[in-house]
């Protein structure tokens, strides 16, 4: 006799909805080194081999609210409203080359006086390998979408 399980996208929705919808996202880039840092280290891990220099700036956005994607069975979120939506996190040194072969990306959420209070672990962890050395003024876009599925 075989049972099979089903889960609502009505669910997906609202599990999606209560992780990401209305945080924020922030997406930086590291140079890990000899560091040992992995997706289970601390965003102050992450943060202490995060790149600065060279006109570097974290990428930050606002996750909107999603939709399910038939097409991939999934509920997925970005920052802007609907399915297949991604975040851009672009980024472009203007001051000097950087070097990075990580990008972490971390939530957080309104803490209510006009800043943001984030999770003390990463979301996600990119690994480029080799090491990215980025041009001052050549801008490289990471496409990342938020998700929940079954």
């Amino acid at each position: 006799m075989a049972l099979t399980a089903t889960l609502s996208t009505h669910e997906l929705a609202r599990v999606a909805g209560l992780c990401y919808e209305g945080k924020r996202v922030r997406v930086s880039l590291a140079n890990v080194g000899s560091t040992g840092f992995t997706a289970e280290s601390t965003v102050t891990d992450w943060d202490s081999v995060k790149v600065s220099g060279s006109g570097y700036v974290d990428f930050t956005d606002v996750v909107e609210a999603g939709a399910f994607d038939a097409t991939d069975s999934r509920y997925e979120m970005g920052g802007t409203s609907g399915a297949n939506t991604y975040i851009y996190a672009v980024f472009a040194p203007s001051g000097g080359s950087i070097t990075y072969d990580r990008i972490y990306v971390v939530l957080g959420t309104d803490n209510g006086s006009g800043g943001w209070t984030e999770e003390t672990r990463v979301h996600s962890l990119l690994v480029e390998s080799p090491a990215v050395t980025l041009a001052p003024d050549v801008p490289v876009t990471y496409r990342i979408q938020l998700f929940a599925a079954s």
